[in-house]
């Protein structure tokens, strides 16, 4: 599939972006990029969370936008997609002890910023509506 301009340029920018959030693991590490290369898989974390993440009970298969983008990347790597199953509270844990490489769409609040690095600018904008 080939990629537009602007698509390799997202891409390239959630990547690196991806890349920061690995903190004190990418300081014991060649880093990343490279341990995805070599290791020739992307490995991102999922839960169930849709629209970001949707496990079909039937086959076992993720769907969603953070699958997606994770799709996207991995294929832009040339590289396999690994799904990895955690929870938004292991989802840290899982990055520090390279278990995964990223975790797409995971909020940056105060007390995950104290462990790891997030992108300085946010990759997407949404909305939280509470319907009663």
């Amino acid at each position: 599939m080939p990629l537009s301009r602007c698509t390799f340029v997202n891409l390239a920018v959630s990547l690196a972006g991806a890349t920061l959030l690995v903190g004190p693991v990418a300081a014991q590490q060649a880093g990343t990029l490279e341990e995805v290369k070599k290791r020739g898989a992307l490995r991102i974390g999922v839960t169930q969370a849709p629209p970001w993440f949707s496990k079909d009970a039937r086959t076992g298969a993720w769907t969603g936008v953070g699958v997606s983008m994770g799709e996207a990347m991995a294929g832009a790597l040339g590289v396999k997609l690994e799904t990895v199953e955690v929870t938004w509270g292991t989802a840290i844990a899982a990055l520090q002890a390279n278990k995964i490489d990223l975790m797409a769409v995971m909020d940056a609040t105060p007390e995950r910023a104290q462990a790891v690095d997030f992108p300085k600018n946010p990759l997407l904008y949404y909305s939280l509506v509470v319907l009663a």
